[in-house]
C-alpha cells in the first residue's frame, strides 16, 4: 500500500512538475494551462454555473494564480516528497523560476 502511494504520490508531483522547468517552458506551460482555466471558466459563465476560483479571467491573474499554486501546492508537495526521494533538482527549478 505504501509503495502505490508513493507511486501516485510521484506521478502527481511530476504532473505539476512544470513550473520547476527552465523559465521559458514553465512560463509555455503556464500560460497554455492558464488559458484552459479561463477557457472552463467561459463556459461555466456560459451556462449559468458558479466560475471556479482561478477560472475566471476577468477576475484572476495567470501570476497570482501561479503563485498561489506554487506556495499552497507544489511547496508543500515537493518539500514532503523530497524527505522520501531526492528530487531537490526540481526544489531549485522551483526556487529559480
Amino acid at each position: 500500500a505504501d509503495r502505490r502511494f508513493l507511486t501516485q504520490v510521484v506521478v502527481h508531483a511530476a504532473d505539476i512538475s512544470n513550473v520547476s522547468r527552465a523559465t521559458p517552458i514553465a512560463m509555455e506551460w503556464s500560460r497554455r494551462v492558464t488559458e484552459e482555466f479561463y477557457t472552463q471558466g467561459d463556459e461555466e459563465k456560459r451556462l449559468g454555473l458558479p466560475i471556479t476560483k482561478f477560472f475566471d479571467r476577468a477576475h484572476s491573474t495567470r501570476a497570482r494564480s501561479q503563485i498561489g499554486f506554487i506556495d499552497f501546492i507544489v511547496q508543500p508537495l515537493f518539500d514532503q516528497l523530497n524527505t522520501v526521494l531526492d528530487i531537490s533538482h526540481w526544489i531549485e527549478g522551483l526556487a529559480a523560476n
